[in-house]
């Protein structure tokens, strides 16, 4: 009986301290919806930034996305992107490059348990935010 218990409340409190604050992932979407490819890619000091092509459209196959190097992002695709935390907080950067080069960088940071609100950045062809926190849609062929 005791023994019964012990593993009970083991098993409960290896519960508790694992779904905190510690534990959040953030996922959200960059819309390709101009006429141009755009590069995009992310790092974070806090926490890291993974991204991947959405499956749902076959032309934007997937090795156009590869997490160390970028997403190469052709017209009319999109990337989903997490954003992970280290130690109840997520702070980086994610970069756009339009096909001449130019780059913008648009920096969040976050310590809740919501998707961060993007206050910071170049405008432009790219819109932040929308449809939802974190998002990125880009209108524009180049900055």
């Amino acid at each position: 009986m005791k023994t019964n218990l012990f593993l009970g409340l083991l098993a409960l409190c290896s519960v508790a301290f694992t779904t905190g604050a510690e534990a959040f992932s953030c996922y959200r979407h960059i819309y390709n919806k101009s006429g141009s490819p755009w590069i995009t890619g992310g790092s974070g000091s806090y926490g890291n930034v993974y991204m991947w092509m959405d499956p749902v459209t076959p032309r934007c196959r997937k090795e156009y996305c590869q997490s160390a190097k970028g997403c190469q992002l052709p017209p009319a695709c999109t990337a989903e992107y997490q954003m992970t935390t280290t130690g109840g907080r997520g702070e980086g950067v994610i970069v756009f490059k339009d096909h001449n080069g130019k780059q913008g960088q648009f920096p969040y940071s976050f310590d809740t348990d919501q998707c961060p609100y993007i206050f910071f950045g170049p405008s432009g062809p790219i819109s932040t935010n929308h449809p939802a926190n974190g998002d990125y849609v880009i209108n524009g062929n180049q900055w």
